[in-house]
């Protein structure tokens, strides 16, 4: 079977301007295995790779828009290892 349920083991809201976590970047570090990470509407960068297996980054209202640009290199950079 291609699909499996997956539990989500922690949902993480960015609000770059009432924060407390303000940036993509930061979400990615408390993330943990698994997490959702909500963005609100706004422009997102992110150098920083994703190294946690299961991050799901989705906009967190559905009528707003999220943008998620590259500075250099590509716009999200995924490195996972097997462990």
């Amino acid at each position: 079977e291609m699909l499996r349920n997956f539990e989500y083991s922690k949902i993480i809201e960015v609000d770059q301007e009432k924060g407390p976590i303000t940036s993509l970047e930061m979400a990615l570090d408390h993330a943990q295995e698994n997490s959702i990470i909500r963005l609100k509407q706004g422009v997102y960068t992110c150098d920083k790779p994703i190294t946690k297996p299961g991050i799901t980054i989705e906009q967190r209202d559905k009528d707003t828009k999220v943008i998620i640009i590259g500075n250099t290199g590509p716009v999200i950079n995924v490195k996972l290892f097997k462990g």
